[in-house]
């Protein structure tokens, strides 16, 4: 192929939390600046003539962008299909809804990084486990498929295994995935407590 089928873009380095691990806040390339929704618009135009088939939005936190369903809405008009990566906390019913309504999303992953509250929130911050969670549900009550993603920590290592058994069992998740915390941003500068 001459082109990508897929193509993965950090849209934004906003959060709306600060994970002791994040590869930004203090990373060379990060920018206080988002790219304007109208350039990105052309950007998926352009994508959409080279038959790139999917986006995958991560960022920071892609729901911290200001106008992200316009950015949703021109990757569908382009007749793409997209991905989000999402720490959970700002996903409510309507922005659910609105995703389930595209018809064009292949999958939306939830960062979860321990099966209680004090795990997950050793890093992410206080009241974030169960915002997550909330996020979850409501994707999943609109019909939109989910896949969680843990990163491994020093927090989180040693209960791997509830962790495990609370996606799986308890949430009854078909699986999940784990990465590690890298040696960017936050999670260099925290490299002794992360």
């Amino acid at each position: 192929m001459k082109t990508p089928r897929e193509i993965n873009i950090s849209i934004t380095a906003h959060c709306n939390l600060q994970c002791h691990y994040c590869s930004h806040y203090s990373s060379p390339t990060d920018t206080k600046e988002n790219l304007p929704a109208a350039e990105w618009l052309h950007f998926f135009q352009e994508l959409q003539q080279n038959a790139v088939m999917a986006v995958t939005l991560s960022g920071g936190e892609p729901l911290s962008y200001p106008q992200l369903p316009t950015i949703i809405e021109g990757i569908v008009a382009n007749q793409m299909r997209f991905n989000l990566l999402s720490n959970g906390t700002l996903i409510d019913a309507a922005f659910a809804k609105f995703i389930a309504d595209t018809h064009r999303c292949n999958l939306i992953q939830i960062s979860l990084d321990g099966a209680t509250p004090k795990i997950h929130e050793a890093s992410r911050g206080q009241g974030t486990f169960d915002r997550a969670l909330q996020g979850l549900a409501h994707l999943r009550q609109a019909g939109i498929k989910v896949a969680v993603r843990v990163t491994i920590n020093r927090f989180n290592v040693a209960s791997l295994p509830e962790i495990a058994r609370f996606l799986l069992e308890e949430l009854k998740l078909p699986t999940f995935s784990t990465n590690s915390v890298g040696y960017l941003g936050l999670g260099r500068e925290n490299n002794e407590t992360v």
